[in-house]
């Protein structure tokens, strides 16, 4: 371990800097950086932070090198050179891979002007808007884990072909919207999005809202992005006409046998029986039953012992609509 050259007060014989902290470890940082790697590029960059840079750099630092001539501008030039490359690299508008499938993209159009990034988690593309990290970073990191492990596990239940499919699928994490509650949604048209001033490039993907209620909805609901992804296959795949799906939802309707269901609300919360969340429509029939196949519903039935039983006809759609082999 080396110790770095200090210019000196020669009145005093104290580092000027040492009651600056961020200021003297950034000129002992840039000196030690110019003895050993700045190379032609560097300097270049530095030569023009000279220059350009002077009026922003030059008459702040005015004052400081009259009180302390021994230092110069050699520390600052150092700064200026660390704000020509941020500028540089911030223009260029190239992405910059941050690790781990990490990529960050600037953004001046369209539904936002922070930096958001784009992420592979499980094998899908995952756009976080960058006021999420600027936020509420803690919070997007645990959702992103989250969302990970329901990821994971739709990899494993679902069979390769469909879940080929589901991987084509983009998802978004958004702050929320004023007036709406945090949730999660696909999006099925461009029209809605910009009748809703959301941005249009979520058409056809699945927007998280609710970062912060990530892992409580997780208690409640343990693969809601399964749900999602449910009503995006729904669509992309087999049509929201799909006259299967549309006459097994009548047919459960009919019967009554959804009018009061047990339902889980979450640990610690009493349960409720109530008219099942799957009688909304039959969109949300087939995306309830799927959860309840491959993974665990909110309301019963829960899984898909409870499905058979209950709904038997629904249970060998779903077989058949997901291609699952009968071993599966």
């Amino acid at each position: 371990m080396s110790t770095l050259p200090t210019a000196k007060d020669p009145e005093t014989n104290r580092d000027p800097l040492a009651g600056i902290p961020f200021v003297a470890s950034t000129a002992r940082a840039v000196a030690a950086d110019e003895q050993r790697a700045l190379g032609r590029g560097l300097r270049r960059c530095r030569d023009l932070a000279d220059g350009s840079g002077a009026g922003f750099v030059g008459r702040g630092f005015d004052r400081f090198r009259r009180e302390h001539p021994g230092m110069g501008m050699r520390p600052f030039r150092g700064f200026a050179v660390a704000l020509a490359l941020m500028a540089w690299v911030g223009g260029t508008g190239v992405p910059t891979v941050f690790g781990d499938g990490v990529v960050s993209e600037k953004r001046t159009g369209g539904a936002t002007t922070a930096t958001d990034t784009t992420n592979v988690v499980e094998g899908w593309t995952v756009r976080v808007r960058g006021v999420l990290w600027h936020e509420q970073r803690e919070a997007t990191e645990a959702a992103l884990a989250l969302l990970g492990k329901q990821l994971a596990e739709v990899a494993v239940v679902v069979p390769p072909a469909a879940l080929a499919r589901l991987r084509e699928v983009p998802l978004w994490f958004s702050p929320g919207y004023p007036g709406i509650p945090p949730g999660a949604e696909y999006h099925p048209g461009r029209e809605w999005l910009v009748a809703n001033h959301r941005d249009p490039a979520m058409v056809r993907g699945v927007e998280f809202t609710n970062v912060r209620e990530f892992a409580s909805e997780t208690d409640r609901m343990p693969n809601f992005a399964l749900h999602e992804l449910a009503h995006a296959y729904h669509d992309r795949v087999l049509g929201f006409e799909h006259p299967g799906i549309r006459a097994a939802y009548e047919r459960a309707k009919s019967s009554g046998s959804y009018d009061k269901v047990e339902r889980w609300s979450g640990s610690g919360r009493p349960k409720t029986f109530e008219r099942a969340y799957a009688m909304t429509n039959e969109r949300e029939y087939f995306a309830e039953s799927t959860e309840a196949y491959f993974s665990r519903n909110d309301f019963f039935p829960f899984n898909r012992e409870q499905l058979e039983r209950h709904d038997p006809g629904m249970a060998s759609l779903l077989r058949e609509l997901w291609k699952t082999p009968d071993n599966h």
